[in-house]
């Protein structure tokens, strides 16, 4: 299996933009949110971009930094809606039934 770094093949300006810059400066800033705000915007960008295993990936991050099921279901729906009214797809948006620790859901 590709590592993350790999997946961005010839893009790798965007490895600096995404982990470097957009992790370590702006999401990892818990003056400005907390991490379990943090998962939950995340999970909404990349649900919106129909990314199933990294969606997959935050809805359990989103539990492990102690969101409730309650709160993570009301972002999903709401993320949910967002492309549906744009008529894009969400056949890939996982739902919290399928996240397990063992598993990416592939």
């Amino acid at each position: 299996m590709a590592s993350i770094d790999e997946s961005f093949g010839n893009c790798q300006d965007l490895v600096l933009l995404t982990f470097p810059i957009n992790y370590g400066l702006i999401l990892s800033n818990c003056k400005v949110i907390d991490l379990s705000e943090t998962e939950l915007v995340i999970l909404a960008a990349l649900a919106l971009q129909n990314r199933r295993p990294e969606t997959l990936w935050h809805l359990r991050g989103s539990r492990r930094a102690g969101s409730s099921d309650k709160a993570i279901e009301s972002v999903r729906i709401v993320y949910l809606d967002i492309p549906r009214c744009l008529s894009k797809p969400t056949y890939k948006a996982p739902t919290l039934q399928e996240v397990s620790e063992t598993s990416d859901g592939k």
